[in-house]
């Protein structure tokens, strides 16, 4: 890299101490992931022992964010060249695909479970509706966006910051707002 180039503050910077750790942190973990692939500090992932979580090249999660799988069947997949933000959150019991060249801003959060609330039984006894997430390639969700159970986000769309996703989108969209609405085709 020339020095031209190299900007420490830039969140895709990284020192080779933090290069090693996170290398260690991964294969800790079990995750299968690619050349050039790192995760900053504060990253924490918990996983239940049957989830399966591997990630492609080129991949940063920066600093602060947590992935939480948990049962039934939790899997992760994560494709080159994806850069998640600061603070970002995945919740997942089924399975979560991100494509390949995906831009997710900071604090964005994913959950493909939510409970049911049924008036007869208290709600934490009632059990989870589980539908899996897919972000397409080359997408960006903007920073606080939601992304809930079922969504789909077709390849090349966009998704304004602070939107809440309950419903599909699909490609070469923008759409933001809660709950998010179509706002354009993008050109």
């Amino acid at each position: 890299m020339n020095k031209l180039s190299y900007d420490k503050a830039n969140s895709g910077s990284l020192t080779i101490y933090e290069k090693l750790r996170s290398h260690f942190y991964l294969k800790l973990k079990n995750i299968n992931y690619g050349q050039s692939t790192f995760i900053k500090k504060n990253v924490k992932i918990r996983c239940t022992d049957n989830a399966k979580i591997n990630i492609g090249t080129g991949t940063l999660i920066q600093e602060n964010s947590f992935i939480l799988l948990t049962k039934p069947k939790p899997e992760l997949i994560i494709g080159n060249n994806v850069n998640i933000g600061r603070g970002c959150i995945i919740s997942i019991k089924d399975k979560m695909v991100i494509g390949n060249d995906v831009e997710i801003g900071p604090n964005v959060s994913f959950f493909d479970q939510d409970h049911q609330f049924e008036a007869n039984q208290l709600i934490r006894e009632q059990l989870s509706i589980i539908k899996s997430i897919t972000i397409g390639n080359d997408c960006w969700i903007g920073s606080g966006s939601i992304i809930l159970k079922g969504v789909d986000v077709g390849n090349g769309s966009v998704i304004g910051s602070g939107s809440i996703v309950n419903k599909s989108i699909p490609e070469m969209e923008i759409w933001a707002g809660n709950p998010a609405k179509f706002i354009k085709k993008r050109t």
